[in-house]
């Protein structure tokens, strides 16, 4: 059951690296995605990398605190919509949507990390 919910997350961080790639600047938000997915998918075949992930962690705290201002601003504002169209019509939405997908790629790299500290048979690969 573990490998199929590593399995799941993955190809859902794929997804999500794939849908990214029609935005302008999305090839820095496919690669945000798609090593976390790769990282999952290694998983499934019990090859564990717990310093990319350490990594991975920390990037995406220290950017996911550049977009603090503006998800108070968008708080300011009385929560207005985010997801009405796929233009942002104010500059902070597009900020608050990728302060949000930074916000799933923490909680995933979180559930990772905690992998190990809750499981055995998770042996660290050699180039950990």
């Amino acid at each position: 059951m573990k490998k199929v919910t590593y399995l799941v997350i993955s190809i859902l961080l794929l997804l999500f690296a794939i849908v990214q790639l029609n935005d302008t600047d999305g090839w820095k938000w496919f690669l945000a995605y798609i090593v976390p997915s790769i990282l999952f998918a290694l998983l499934y075949f019990s090859k564990y990398f717990e310093k990319p992930a350490k990594l991975l962690l920390i990037t995406y705290g220290c950017v996911s605190l550049l977009y603090v201002p503006d998800f108070f601003t968008w708080a300011k504002d009385g929560f207005p919509t985010i997801v009405d169209s796929m233009q942002a019509q104010t500059p902070y939405i597009e900020f608050v949507r990728e302060f949000f997908g930074l916000i799933i790629l923490l909680a995933s790299m979180i559930y990772y990390l905690r992998l190990k500290s809750v499981s055995d048979d998770l042996a660290p690969s050699e180039s950990s």
